[in-house]
């Protein structure tokens, strides 16, 4: 008698197992630079409106208040406890000096500093206007963000608001200057 093996039906061969392996891996490749951009993308948008947020708190306080010795009438912490802003902008950081008031980290999403300062220039960088303007600057930016930011800014601008010589070259301590 001559025995045969009975044939196994519902076994997984190593070619399918290899092919499920693939497809597995490619998809995880995708979602996780999917994931990255996104990330990337949102901490963008969110120092984008931390900017604007800066921006909008110290011209109104400059407005109430008057622009003399605006850098110390108009400090973060006192935009903060008049309810300019609101309490996620308190300077908390080793980033920020101890003693500098226009300094907050909490805002920067790369947790870097944000400054905001009204510059006494007599000219500004973007345009002719020789007036006093506001400058928010952004550091700690990776590149990818930095680049982002600076393409959104750039095309979000109005007359007369720029950035001053963005640099995006680090790997991951850009600065960025906001003119406004």
């Amino acid at each position: 008698m001559h025995y045969q093996r009975p044939k196994i039906t519902g076994a997984v061969g190593l070619l399918e197992l290899m092919l499920t392996l693939m497809i597995i891996g490619v998809i995880l490749a995708l979602g996780t630079a999917y994931y990255y951009n996104a990330q990337t993308s949102n901490a963008v948008n969110l120092a984008m409106q931390n900017a604007q947020g800066l921006y909008g708190a110290f011209t109104k306080c400059i407005a109430d208040n008057g622009s003399t010795n605006a850098n110390t009438t108009c400090s973060i912490s006192q935009m903060v406890s008049q309810n300019y802003l609101p309490s996620m902008y308190q300077p908390s950081s080793a980033d920020c000096t101890a003693n500098d008031e226009t300094c907050t980290s909490s805002a920067n999403p790369w947790g870097g500093s944000m400054l905001v300062a009204l510059i006494p220039s007599p000219s500004k960088l973007c345009s002719t206007d020789t007036s006093p303007y506001v400058q928010v600057t952004i550091t700690a930016i990776p590149q990818k963000a930095c680049m982002q930011l600076v393409g959104r800014l750039t095309q979000s601008f109005t007359t007369g608001q720029c950035i001053s010589d963005p640099s995006c070259a680090d790997e991951n301590s850009n600065t960025v200057e906001i003119n406004y």
